[in-house]
């Protein structure tokens, strides 16, 4: 079906560019062989109805204009005097042909599509720009965090963040202290997974999580939250957030 339907395409396509190159077209014999191939094609792809549903009105007046179409083909004579009673019918003095409307809206459906395309590729650009900003964005409140680890409270992480620039504007911000020159930070007092008082003094907005517990708590989150965030979003959420979603596991440190 889906070799019919890009074949049938193909020659739309053809019978577009004869239309434009070829003088004469209309009255060229190769038109109607053409039409009645585009007219065959189009009634194999059409959808089947569905045999447990009572055939529509709509489908009815699908399969009569199909027949016509055929007609016109094969009976010119037989189809003008058709659309002559038809139009007296209708009152009106032209009938427009459906193939050639529907040519006219798959042309303009690909000139359509040929602008969409820069836009979503542009939008797909703007959204690898805002990732990239977001990550910038969360490592930037996780130094701050590192920096100011004396300043938390705030719910909102921008509000967090001015707070903290302020503290270490001030002097007063007092950062974990540094390891040995080239190597590794100094190991924090607490152990890496944070125990039941930790959790909870942390939930309480007492204390903050050093970076180790961080990192552990993220991850640990990230699982019970079934990957709803990403990592840069749970670190938005703030320490005392996901101590508290961590007590409230069932695989909470006792």
């Amino acid at each position: 079906m889906e070799l019919l339907k890009n074949v049938r395409s193909l020659l739309i396509d053809v019978q577009r560019v004869l239309e434009e190159a070829l003088p004469g077209y209309e009255t060229h014999a190769l038109k109607p062989q053409l039409d009645k191939a585009i007219l065959d094609l189009t009634v194999e792809v059409l959808p089947k109805p569905d045999g447990s549903t009572r055939t529509t009105a709509q489908q009815v007046a699908q399969a009569w204009q199909n027949a016509a179409r055929g007609i016109k083909l094969t009976h010119p004579a037989l189809y003008e005097e058709l659309s002559e009673k038809v139009m007296r019918m209708l009152d009106v003095r032209d009938l427009p042909d459906p193939a050639n409307e529907l040519l006219q809206l798959e042309a303009q459906l690909k000139k359509a599509e040929g602008r969409l395309k820069p836009i979503q590729d542009r939008l797909q650009e703007r959204d690898r720009e805002l990732a990239a900003l977001r990550s910038q964005i969360g490592a930037l409140y996780q130094a701050l965090a590192e920096a100011a680890p004396n300043v938390f409270g705030a719910k909102d992480p921008q509000t967090l963040a001015l707070q903290r620039i302020a503290e270490l504007q001030s002097g007063k911000a007092v950062p974990a202290a540094p390891g040995k020159k080239g190597g590794k930070p100094a190991a924090p007092v607490d152990d890496r997974i944070p125990s039941r008082a930790v959790l909870e003094a942390v939930a309480a907005g007492q204390r903050q999580f050093t970076q180790d517990q961080r990192e552990w708590s993220v991850g640990e989150c990230l699982g019970l939250t079934g990957f709803q965030y990403t990592p840069v979003e749970m670190i938005n959420h703030g320490d005392a957030w996901m101590a508290k979603t961590i007590l409230e596991s069932p695989n909470a440190p006792a």
